[in-house]
């Protein structure tokens, strides 16, 4: 019979704990090569803007960036044949005083130009892209709201306001390209920040993109300095 293993160990560190994550399968294994491309992002079969079913095909990248975000590491042993041990680590802090807690860390939060409260729209259809956006804005002291789809958004910025949207270019119900283009219709929307998100980066979605009335591009996974960058630039008014 197959099995899937998980064991979890701790290792007390000052003020914090290292946790050790393994899972390990009796699966078919991968080889060397197969192991490189794991923590990559891939595109998918279905490649269209408005796809049936969600997802990015960035599983395994996600995971990584969920697991940095912890400070932790993440590895995989495997062979062809003998299965596969997936382990990872994270760091947690221990709970704080009762006096120590009510102080505000402002690491980030003052990096973007004429610091206030940003309030933007994530457009995004997958839950663990969602988190991983959404974990970088509040590093940089940014609140956001969440739409699943195009449509989503496009009723939303009828009802709150917004400093700027990030969106994802493929979604399912509306894609992030029709969603764009029903808000640039809208009254009062013209000048709005419209921030692309995507997995693919050729030329022909980066012109895809502005033909709809993007204003800028991040790739995903999103890294925070860029992300950073681009929100600076559009936000500076």
């Amino acid at each position: 019979k197959g099995y899937v293993r998980i064991a979890i160990s701790a290792t007390p560190q000052e003020n914090r704990d290292k946790f050790t994550f393994s899972i390990s399968d009796s699966g078919i294994g991968m080889n060397p090569q197969e192991q490189t491309s794991l923590f990559q992002p891939f595109s998918q079969v279905d490649t269209s803007f408005t796809r049936k079913y969600g997802g990015s095909g960035l599983g395994l990248m996600i995971t990584k960036e969920l697991v940095d975000l912890m400070g932790g590491e993440i590895t995989v042993e495997s062979a062809s044949g003998e299965g596969s041990t997936f382990t990872f680590t994270a760091l947690f802090e221990r709970a704080a005083s009762d006096e120590s807690s009510q102080k505000t860390t402002q690491s980030d939060i003052s990096s973007l130009p004429n610091h206030k409260q940003w309030h933007i729209l994530l457009v995004e259809d997958n839950d663990l892209n969602q988190l991983v956006a959404s974990e970088r804005l509040k590093q940089m002291g940014i609140t956001c709201s969440i739409a699943n789809n195009g449509l989503e958004a496009v009723e939303m910025v009828q009802k709150e306001t917004f400093d700027a949207i990030l969106m994802d270019m493929q979604m399912p119900v509306m894609d992030g390209l029709t969603a764009t283009k029903e808000i640039r219709k809208l009254e009062g929307f013209a000048d709005l920040p419209i921030i692309a998100l995507s997995a693919a980066v050729l030329q022909d979605d980066l012109t895809l993109a502005q033909e709809a009335g993007m204003n800028d591009f991040v790739a995903k996974p999103i890294d925070k300095v860029v992300l950073q960058n681009v929100l600076s630039k559009w936000l500076s008014i």
